[in-house]
C-alpha cells in the first residue's frame, strides 16, 4: 500500500473513532450544544427557524438552568396547536422571549395562553427564535402570518437588535441589525451557511471542532486588542514602567461602611424620575453603573440605524396588510437598568428602549415600558439568570402577570 493511501486511511481511522468516542463520552458542554443545535433547522430565508414537532430536554453545562423544549406543528416552542376558534397573541422577539433558561410551561409567553382580554381569550403562540434581530423577527412574523391568523404581536426589542455593550464591542462583536441585513442577500454566505450548519448537525466533532474555532477567535481578537493597548502604552516608555512595576493597591481596608447595604442613600437626587411609583425594594447603585440624573429626550438622542428602520418597515408592513394589533414591549434586561431606575435615576444602557419607543410612537404603534415596573424586580438575583442574563421561573412570572396588568389597561383599539 502506498504511504499516502496509508496515511489517508489513518486519518479516516482517526476521524471516525474520535466521532465515536465523543458520541459515546457525550461531554455535557458538547452534549448542551448538541441538544440545542437540534431544536433548529436551516431556512432559506433567514438562515435560522426552529423546527417542527419537537421534544428535547436541554441542560446547561454548569448547571445554571435546564428545561423541556417543545415546539408544535408550526415550529413555535411551548405553544399549543392553533385552535382556529381562539384569537392570537404572538410573542415575537429573541432567546429570552423563546425562554432560555426555563421549561415551556414557565416561559412568559406559555403562561399569556388562555389571557381573557377585553371580552375575548387568547390563546398563545411563542414566535421567538433565539439570536434573531429585528430583520429576523420581521421576517418570522411574515411567514407566521401566512400560515394562520394573528390578532395580537407583543414584540420585544432587545438592547443586542442595534447597540452592542463596550465589552462585546472589544471582542469584535456587531449589533444583530447590522449582521443580519449583511447577510440578507449574500448568497455566498448563504450556501456555506447551510453546508457548515447541516454538517454540524450530523457530527459531534464538526460542532466540537466549530465550537473550538469561535472561542479561539474571540481569544485571539482580545489577544490583539491587548497587544495594541500595550503598544499604545509603551510608546511613553515612563509611564509604562510606573503604571506595570510601581502601581500598589490602595492601603485603605473595606470596613463594614463601605458595603453596599450601607452606601448613602441614591435618590436625595432631584430627578423626573423620582415621581415615579414608590419603590417596594431597590438595590444600591455600583460604582460602574454610570447612571445619570435625568432622562434624555429621544430627539437628542442619536437615530435608529438603517438597518433597524429597514426591518421595522416590513413589520409595519405585515401588520397593516395583516390586520394585526402590535403592542412594542420594552423589558428592561440589564442589572444597571433596574439598578439606575429603582434609585431615581437611568442608565444610559436604556437608550435604546428610548430611541426605538420614539420610532414606534411616531409611527403610531403602542408600546408598554416595564421599566416602570421593575421595583418588583428585587434581588435582581432571583429575577435574572446569574451569568447568563435569561429569566429565570420567577423572572418569567413576573413578565407574564405584569404584561396581564398592563394590558388590562389598554382599552380595545376598536
Amino acid at each position: 500500500m502506498r504511504s499516502w493511501m496509508r496515511y489517508l486511511l489513518l486519518l479516516f481511522l482517526f476521524i471516525g473513532f474520535t466521532e465515536l468516542g465523543l458520541r459515546f463520552i457525550d461531554p455535557p458542554s458538547l452534549s448542551y450544544y448538541r441538544n440545542i443545535k437540534l431544536l433548529h433547522r436551516y431556512h432559506p430565508e433567514y438562515y435560522v427557524t426552529l423546527g417542527e414537532n419537537l421534544d428535547i430536554y436541554v441542560k446547561h453545562y454548569s448547571n445554571l438552568w435546564e428545561g423541556r423544549f417543545t415546539t408544535n406543528s408550526l415550529g413555535f416552542r411551548g405553544s399549543p396547536e392553533p385552535d382556529s376558534t381562539s384569537p392570537k397573541l404572538a410573542c415575537l422577539g429573541d432567546s429570552l422571549v423563546m425562554g432560555f433558561g426555563v421549561s415551556d410551561e414557565d416561559t412568559f409567553c406559555y403562561q399569556l395562553n388562555g389571557f381573557d382580554w377585553d371580552g375575548k381569550k387568547f390563546q398563545s403562540q411563542n414566535l421567538a427564535v433565539d439570536a434573531y434581530g429585528s430583520l429576523g423577527s420581521a421576517k418570522r412574523l411574515k411567514e407566521s402570518a401566512q400560515k394562520l391568523p394573528l390578532d395580537t404581536v407583543l414584540f420585544f426589542v432587545s438592547p443586542n437588535d442595534f447597540t452592542v455593550p463596550p465589552g462585546l464591542v472589544e471582542q469584535g462583536v456587531q449589533a444583530d441589525d447590522i449582521v443580519e441585513k449583511q447577510r440578507e442577500n449574500d448568497e455566498d454566505y448563504r450556501k456555506k451557511f447551510f453546508i457548515q450548519f447541516e454538517a454540524t448537525r450530523y457530527s459531534y466533532l464538526l460542532q466540537a471542532m466549530k465550537l473550538a474555532n469561535e472561542q479561539l477567535s474571540i481569544k485571539r481578537h482580545l489577544a490583539k486588542v491587548e497587544f495594541q493597548n500595550e503598544i499604545s502604552e509603551a510608546k511613553n516608555p515612563g509611564k509604562y514602567l510606573s503604571n506595570s512595576f510601581y502601581t500598589f493597591p490602595d492601603k485603605k481596608t473595606c470596613t463594614k461602611a463601605d458595603s453596599p447595604e450601607n452606601l448613602p442613600n441614591q435618590t436625595t437626587i432631584s430627578s423626573p424620575i423620582s415621581t415615579a411609583t414608590p419603590q417596594s425594594c431597590h438595590e444600591p447603585i455600583l460604582p460602574d453603573s454610570g447612571c445619570i440624573a435625568t432622562v434624555p429626550d429621544y430627539k437628542e438622542l442619536p437615530a435608529l440605524p438603517d438597518e433597524t428602520i429597514y426591518a421595522y418597515n416590513i413589520m409595519l408592513q405585515v401588520v397593516r396588510e395583516n390586520n394585526i394589533r402590535l403592542i412594542v414591549v420594552f423589558l428592561p434586561m440589564q442589572n444597571e437598568d433596574i439598578r439606575c431606575y429603582n434609585n431615581g435615576k437611568h442608565s444610559p444602557l436604556y437608550n435604546y428602549a428610548l430611541r426605538a419607543k420614539g420610532w414606534f410612537e411616531n409611527n403610531e404603534i403602542e408600546t408598554i415600558d416595564l421599566i416602570t415596573d421593575s421595583s418588583e424586580i428585587c434581588p435582581i438575583g432571583d429575577f435574572f439568570i446569574p451569568g447568563d442574563g435569561h429569566l429565570t421561573k420567577k423572572g418569567n412570572h413576573w413578565v407574564a402577570e405584569t404584561l396581564k396588568r398592563r394590558l388590562q389597561e389598554k382599552k380595545d383599539r376598536n
